[in-house]
């Protein structure tokens, strides 16, 4: 073959591309062909199902034969050669896909339905879910209609709430657009209710906005911006107009608090020197209101505590310097509200001393009583504290708890001796433990009163056990407390203890009958009496004159003359004084008791009548208080000193010329 017989590289490029082209244009066709057949296969699947599994083979067959038949076609160019490949295509396309799903029928082993009728399934499938999905969107269009008409009814109603309550049509949008972000009800008839609801509130707050004052002129700008907007239905603008406005008002309280906390601890500063001011000048009542006041304006709780003590103790010097016993009520009311106000286990020391105030308020109260209530009490609160003390850091603050204790045990012996000497052994334990620690200390105040209250338990326990050995241990052991004082800067601890020294001195006097201890215990009440002003200490002058009443009637019957006995009545009627029947029943009947004794021993001296009924007369007084049930030992001893007095005023009338 020539190099003629080929042809040239252009031409065979032309070919090529003319080629591609049609075979381009005829897969156009073609695969359009194929869309149209699957439509058609789609939609008559119902029909072509029984159908299917008859055609598989014979559609594979009969694609094939019209390709074989289109080549022979192409010889006699009866049809165009574009339709002629594009049906090619389609007809070759046609059998490999019928083959395709005989080989599917044959790996599912469904001789019946095959890949097809999967297919055909699937497209069941599909309409049924198009049936569902058409009847929902029925369903939804009708309650769209539904919730149409609601709307125009509830727009209906709104134009209607806004013409009835004159809140502006925009307010009522704003609280319905709300609403339908939640979750409420969608009931119309709920949603009216709620809308009627919150007109209401909104006229409500649109006075309650008009009502707004302020003492802050800015405040008050911010407050009539915010009822503007309110108005307007600008709710968010409202809002941050008045969160400015509570914002400006926070920070000015702020610092007005600060600076009310600032002043409000100069004015407890200023309380409390006003109240030092009373004190001194013995205003007590004066001091307790200044420092109640100071209290209240305290913010700490311990300052609080701190002020509240110090104006129990001012009532307390009140009521025990004044014989005000509601004072004494009032400290001892004082002293419980400053326990509630402070913690054991945080402040143990300052509760130990608390109780302890206590105690002594309850042991002063209860000595002036006739009951023992007040004294048990005392007693308790004493052991209270003891318990509370820390060891080792308030061994001084403990043992002077240990002598208070002593003192409460003490004076409820004398209230009730026929307990027995029980109280008055725990007593005397407690004032040697309280002294055995002041023994690492030295000698002074503490120590003294110990020693002092040791002799006053020893003196009652010569007594109950008519001991004059006791008696001198309870002199010398008065004595060596005197010793500790210095007059001039323990003034009313020097008078206290001269004057258990002088009744000491009188007891030892009366047991040996020794005028020179007799006289030696006067001098010493009259050196008590030196500091124990009637002015200054009323009850403790009232004590001292009592005692000294008792001396001079031991003295005047020892001695000749009327000197001593009138001496001892006038000391007695002083008394009388300050202990009323009131304040203090049973120093009052004491002091009627050696009245009478004095006014008797007088009487018979002077052989004066008068005087001898105006003993029996002190008698009778005694015995309002000395009854059988309440104190049967003094009763017994005032009826059997009245009999001797009437006996006595009987003798003298007889032998009278």
């Amino acid at each position: 073959m020539t190099s003629q017989d080929y042809p040239s590289g252009d031409a065979l490029r032309q070919g090529l591309g003319e080629l591609r082209g049609l075979l381009g244009k005829a897969f156009q066709r073609s695969a359009l062909w194929m869309h149209l057949v699957a439509i058609f296969a789609a939609f008559t699947s119902d029909v072509l199902h029984p159908l299917l599994h008859y055609c598989s083979l014979w559609l594979f067959v009969a694609a094939l034969a019209v390709v074989v038949g289109l080549l022979f076609v192409a010889r006699g160019a009866i049809l165009r050669t574009e339709t002629r490949t594009a049906a090619a295509l389609f007809f070759l396309i046609t059998a490999v896909l019928s083959l395709a799903v005989l080989g599917l029928q044959k790996i599912e082993g469904d001789p019946n339905d095959g890949a097809f009728g999967h297919v055909s399934n699937t497209v069941r499938d599909l309409q049924k879910k198009l049936d569902i999905v058409s009847s929902k969107a029925d369903t939804l269009n009708h309650k769209l209609d539904t919730a149409n008409r609601n709307l125009d009814e509830l727009a209906r109603k709104v134009d209607e709430i806004s013409r009835e309550t004159s809140v502006p049509l925009s307010a009522l949008q704003q609280i319905l657009a709300r609403l339908g972000e939640s979750n409420a009800s969608g009931d119309p008839d709920k949603i009216e209710q709620l809308l009627r609801a919150k007109a209401e509130e909104y006229v409500a707050l649109r006075t309650q906005l008009t009502q707004l004052s302020a003492d802050d002129p800015n405040v008050r700008a911010l407050q009539k911006e915010a009822e503007t907007l309110f108005a307007k239905s600008d709710f968010a603008g409202a809002r941050k107009k008045l969160d400015q406005a509570a914002e400006m008002d926070r920070k000015a309280s702020v610092e007005l608090a600060s600076r009310a906390k600032s002043r409000a601890q100069d004015a407890i500063r200023s309380l409390e020197r006003s109240a030092d001011v009373a004190i001194v000048s013995l205003q007590y009542r004066a001091a307790a209101d200044d420092l109640a006041e100071a209290a209240g304006l305290a913010g700490d709780p311990h300052e609080a505590w701190r002020l509240t003590v110090k104006r129990a103790d001012a009532l307390f010097h009140l009521g025990e310097d004044f014989g005000d016993n509601a004072a004494l009520s009032d400290s001892i009311a004082a002293y419980r509200t400053a326990l509630i106000g402070i913690s054991e286990t945080q402040y143990p020391n300052d509760s130990a001393a608390t109780q302890a105030g206590l105690g002594l308020a309850l042991l002063t109260l209860g000595d002036r009583q006739t009951g023992t209530a007040r004294l048990e009490e005392s007693v308790a609160a004493c052991r209270a504290a003891l318990k509370l003390y820390s060891s080792g850091h308030a061994q001084l603050d403990w043992a002077r708890t240990q002598t208070q204790l002593g003192n409460a045990l003490l004076t409820l012996y004398n209230h009730e001796s026929e307990r027995g000497t029980q109280p008055l052994e725990e007593a005397l334990a407690a004032y040697r433990v309280a002294l055995s620690v002041y023994a690492h200390h030295p000698a002074g105040p503490d120590w003294a009163n110990a020693q002092d209250d040791l002799g006053n338990a020893l003196y009652d326990f010569g007594e109950a056990k008519n001991s004059i050995a006791l008696d001198r241990q309870a002199l010398a052991a008065h004595l060596a407390a005197l010793t500790a004082y210095d007059p001039h800067r323990q003034p009313t601890g020097w008078a206290a203890t001269q004057n258990n020294v002088a009744i000491t001195f009188v007891r030892v006097g009366e047991r040996a009958n020794d005028v020179d201890s007799l006289r030696r215990g006067i001098d010493a009440f009259n050196q008590a009496l030196k500091v124990y002003t009637h002015a200054r200490y009323p009850l403790d002058w009232a004590m001292t004159e009592n005692n000294l009443s008792t001396a001079l009637d031991d003295v005047g019957n020892l001695e000749s003359g009327t000197v001593r006995l009138t001496e001892a009545v006038a000391a007695a009627r002083s008394a009388l004084q300050e202990w009323t029947r009131r304040r203090d029943p049973p120093d009052w009947a004491m002091a009627q008791y050696n009245l009478g004794n004095a006014l008797r021993d007088l009487g018979v001296r002077e052989r004066n009548p008068a005087t001898l009924d105006a003993a029996i007369a002190a008698y009778n007084e005694a015995l309002e208080e000395y009854t059988p049930a309440a104190d049967p030992e003094n009763h017994n001893l005032a009826v059997e000193n009245r009999s001797a007095a009437q006996a006595d005023l009987l003798k003298l009338k007889a032998n009278k010329p």
